[in-house]
């Protein structure tokens, strides 16, 4: 029986998954290789990118955050009432890992840095 249990114990640590960290750093989006927050975060400024993070903003998120929607599932990025902050590396670091705990999830691996990185500029153009 201590066996079974223990084995048990032993599946269940191993089938626990988080989500992937923040890529490496590449193309100036990264991850701090030290695990923490992400650095170098340029955003694109160009009316291209930004429109194709409209886009992408618009077929992956739009359905939680509805602007002005108080019954969405999401908060609403149009206010200053963030609780994961709004510099660039903070909205950058919640798409691409998500917020699992409030029903966020990873982007990242979904979406490409590149990607992730024109839906912050969009969100924070919306601001």
């Amino acid at each position: 029986m201590k066996r079974l249990i223990s084995l048990a114990v032993m599946l269940l640590g191993c089938a626990h998954t988080t989500p992937d960290p923040a890529p490496p750093a590449k193309d100036g989006v990264g991850a701090d290789p030290g695990g923490g927050d992400i650095v170098g975060v340029v955003l694109p400024t160009d009316p291209e990118t930004i429109a194709a993070g409209a886009a992408l903003f618009g077929r992956h998120c739009s359905a939680c955050h509805i602007s002005g929607n108080a019954y969405a599932p999401g908060p609403d990025l149009t206010d200053d009432r963030w609780s994961h902050g709004y510099s660039p590396n903070a909205v950058y670091q919640v798409i691409w890992s998500g917020v699992p705990a409030r029903g966020m999830p990873a982007w990242g691996g979904l979406l490409d840095e590149k990607q992730v990185a024109a839906v912050t500029a969009y969100v924070l153009s919306e601001r």
